[in-house]
């Protein structure tokens, strides 16, 4: 067993690109909105989320069927390098909310299905007397309605300048250089003559240098681990 710490960007392209997978076995996705609104919070403080574990994928004794996350495009030519034991729903949800493009399929509190997008209100994020989870904020995938966090009104997202003048991020770009690079090309030509406004932005800047370097930490087991010993963990955990 092997433990080490890895860039979160090269996790989620891994899953992305097939190379992580979950095993048949593995329970589906399960988290609701708060949840993952919580989660991102703690991302954007740099909290401690927990470990993640995988299994290495090639042992000749041990064959699990396999498949990819919730939300990942079908990768059926490929085989997975490692499976996930354990972190399926932190892993998902940080995959749908903050990597994938389509909007996420999740479900309120109550237990009612939605699909929705993640923002950060930068504003919020900056301002200390703020709890970060109110900063966070999903909205309905029409990107239009009223936000899934309480005290806040109908917006309306459905353009990058609608996202601009209200200083609403798109979390769904942010380990996308090309189109980061491109909405915060839009935001300064925008703010043209708004030195604060811009100003504001190089400060939300480290938040998202804070998120895009991000490690966690990982447990592997090797790809010789009997079948017994995977099973005992699993169990486990």
């Amino acid at each position: 067993m092997k433990t080490n710490e890895a860039n979160i960007v090269a996790l989620l392209e891994k899953i992305d690109a097939g190379k992580i997978q979950l095993p048949d076995f593995q329970r589906g996705w399960v988290w609701d909105d708060n949840r993952i609104r919580a989660l991102i919070a703690s991302l954007i403080n740099s909290y401690p989320i927990g470990a993640v574990m995988f299994l290495e994928s090639g042992n000749a004794e041990v064959k699990f069927q396999y498949r990819m996350i919730e939300g990942a495009p079908p990768r059926p030519e490929v085989q997975p390098e490692e499976l996930i034991l354990d972190g399926q729903q932190r892993l998902t949800a940080i995959y749908d909310a903050m990597f994938s493009k389509n909007s996420v399929r999740t479900k309120t509190e109550h237990g009612r299905e939605i699909e929705c997008f993640y923002y950060i209100d930068i504003g919020a994020a900056l301002d200390s007397s703020i709890d970060m989870l109110d900063a966070v904020i999903s909205i309905p995938k029409e990107k239009i309605g009223t936000p899934n966090s309480v005290g806040r009104k109908i917006l309306d997202l459905r353009t990058p300048e609608s996202e601009y003048r209200q200083k609403m991020f798109p979390l769904n770009i942010i380990f996308d250089n090309v189109k980061l690079r491109r909405w915060q090309r839009g935001y300064d030509k925008f703010y043209d003559k708004d030195s604060a406004a811009q100003d504001l932005y190089t400060k939300f800047e480290e938040i998202i240098t804070k998120l895009v370097k991000y490690q966690l930490p990982v447990i592997s087991m090797e790809r010789e681990t009997p079948a017994e010993a995977i099973c005992q963990v699993f169990e486990n955990v």
